[in-house]
Parts: structure tokens; sequence; C-alpha cells
């Protein structure tokens, strides 16, 4: 309880920094949704969440669980590939179902669709 009134005096503090109207129950109920949204997480046995590789990173084009090129016909052979554009991101699993291993168990459930350059060249 004494964390949550701490919470809630420091985003009182800034919320007078940036607003001079009194921000009444706002800060405290804030703070009470954002703890309990800590307890929630905290309780999930996995998560899932959207992952995607940045523009301009260099990918492996035949890792085909984590990323789809939709460039793939161009330079086939090639197994690298520059992304240049992000179509939609993939969905990964974290964890192992027993809210644990959210760093070594990963799963991915769909595929990253990126647009990928081969040597410089766009198809």
């Amino acid at each position: 309880m004494a964390i949550r009134k701490d919470v809630s005096e420091a985003l009182k503090v800034e919320f007078s920094r940036i607003s001079p109207e009194d921000m009444g129950t706002t800060p405290g109920d804030i703070a009470e949704i954002a703890c309990s949204l800590a307890l929630d997480c905290g309780r999930e046995r996995c998560r899932v969440q959207l992952f995607a590789p940045r523009k301009g990173e260099l990918v492996q084009r035949t890792q085909r669980k984590s990323i789809q090129d939709r460039n793939e016909g161009f330079n086939a052979d090639t197994e690298e590939g520059t992304v240049e554009l992000i179509i939609s991101p993939g969905l990964m699993k974290l964890g192992d179902g027993h809210g644990r291993s959210f760093d070594t168990n990963i799963v991915h459930l769909s595929p990253s669709d990126v647009y990928c350059s081969v040597g410089g060249e766009m198809g």
C-alpha cells in the first residue's frame, strides 16, 4: 500500500509541473491501475507479444519461423537480406505455461512479414 501512495505522490508532482489544475484523484487512480496491472503481469503463465526486425537489419531469409520475406522470389538462392519494409509484425509466445522461462522458451507463432533487399537490389 505504501508503494501505491509513493507512486501517487510522484505522479502528483509530475502532473503539477505540466498542468496548473489540480488533478484530483487521477494520480491515485493511475497508481491503482498500474499496481493492478503489475500484479496481473506477475501472475501470467506466458506472454504473447508482437515482434519485428528493424528497418535496415540484416536477416536470414531462410528463417521461416520468424521472418517471411515477401521478396523471396528475387535472388532466391541468397540467404541474407536487408529489411527495407515491415509489412506486418510477427507474434511470439514467451514462457513455458508455468509462469517460468520467459527468457529461454520462445515460440514463434506467426512470422513477421518483411520485404528485403538482396545485395542492395530490390526485386
